[in-house]
């Protein structure tokens, strides 16, 4: 496939995204289901992403989506800033816990959109993220639970985009999480978090935050960033394998855990946009349909992928930087046999 036409089915993706906005500005998991705020950030992320005249940021759709996020984020008491998630419970209502999935997700949005770091809402988002952060200097899913790399991942990728747009509240946080990223989760070998089937996924996110902490200036850990390249270099097979990790944040209740679904070769993707050198692409593309520029691609972002993040189970079925024709035999937030 072409880098135009790679371009093309990218710019038709975030056309199709803009015609699934909800009424009420925001996108929910499918098109006609409920609009939500997970989802809402994570398609202004997207549709951003995309060069060329999709939307941009002042656009009536964004903004549109801009206010839908601002409506939903929690004010008042010490979650003020955060944006949460609805719990079910036995009765079928939902109880608000604040959420640093969408809460990390939601300033990145806001911050592509436009807004501007000193507004109150990113203000006090940021605050959130900093005051829920760990003594170790990590983060973990909720103020109880134990730091884990994943909620690590996502809170520094906020505050680095943050930062890079002006915000100094955060400098002290992200190169203290950064070197506990480096130090705490990566291995011997390369890799990062725990020998298993997630190892490829948590390898690939890490090197995503490692690589945006670089280009916007702040300390860099390119050493690991290349041991971690070099680790998926090594484990192909792992690098590109789609798979879930189910997170367990109460054993007593179903209802508030849930899980991501990695979509392994769109986040592998954008490590690769992220490197110098055009031999790791090639050499991690061979068979593998969606990454299918191994003998176009050149450094430095020939095309720019905006593939998806984590994502919970049941996810939209508009992966990130795919065409919605290659989307719809995605069922459940899982592929079908025959995609």
């Amino acid at each position: 496939m072409a880098i135009d036409e790679i371009r093309k089915a990218m710019e038709s993706s975030a056309r199709w995204l803009l015609d699934q906005q909800d009424p009420s500005g925001g996108w929910g998991e499918q098109p006609g289901k409920k609009p939500n705020t997970l989802n809402t950030a994570e398609v202004i992320i997207a549709i951003l992403d995309v060069d060329g005249d999709v939307a941009q940021p002042g656009s009536a759709p964004i903004q549109h989506g801009v206010d839908f996020l601002l409506k939903h984020q929690l004010s008042g008491a010490m979650d003020s800033g955060a944006w949460p998630r609805g719990v079910p419970l036995d009765d079928g209502t939902l109880v608000k816990t604040p959420d640093i999935i969408r809460t990390s997700l939601a300033i990145q949005a806001l911050i592509k959109a436009g807004r501007g770091v000193t507004e109150t809402s990113i203000r006090n988002a940021v605050d959130w993220l900093l005051r829920i952060r760990r003594i170790d200097k990590g983060w973990s899913h909720r103020g109880d639970a134990t730091t884990t790399i994943m909620p690590t991942c996502f809170a520094l990728m906020a505050l680095v985009e943050a930062c890079k747009a002006g915000s100094s509240a955060c400098k002290e946080a992200i190169q203290e999480g950064l070197e506990f990223l480096a130090t705490e989760y990566q291995r011997n070998d390369g890799s990062f978090g725990e020998p298993g089937p997630l190892t490829a996924a948590h390898t690939i996110y890490a090197t995503l935050v490692l690589q945006k902490a670089r280009r916007y200036g702040l300390p860099s850990y390119s050493q690991q960033e290349r041991r971690a390249i070099d680790w998926l270099l090594v484990n192909p097979d792992e690098a590109k394998k789609l798979v879930e990790e189910r997170v367990l944040l109460d054993a007593t209740n179903s209802r508030e855990n849930y899980s991501y679904l990695y979509m392994t070769g769109s986040l592998l993707i954008r490590v690769l946009n992220g490197c110098d050198d055009s031999e790791d692409w090639r050499a991690l593309c061979p068979g593998t349909r969606s990454l299918a520029l191994k003998t176009t691609w050149t450094p430095r972002g020939a095309f720019t992928a905006t593939a998806c993040s984590p994502g919970l189970r049941r996810w939209p079925y508009w992966r990130w930087g795919l065409p919605p024709s290659n989307t719809r035999s995605f069922r459940d937030g899982l592929p079908s046999t025959g995609a």
